[in-house]
């Protein structure tokens, strides 16, 4: 998640993430389900 992480922190645009932490919408993706994860944990 750390590509992730980066975004949220730093506002870096989802189109602009670095190459190799793959497609900008997969890792979009994978923040969006940790996200809806650690709400309903609450």
């Amino acid at each position: 998640m750390a590509p992730s992480r980066r975004c949220s922190r730093t506002g870096v645009p989802w189109r602009d993430m670095p190459v190799e932490y793959g497609p900008w919408g997969r890792v979009y993706d994978l923040f969006r389900r940790w996200q809806r994860a650690s709400r309903a944990a609450r």
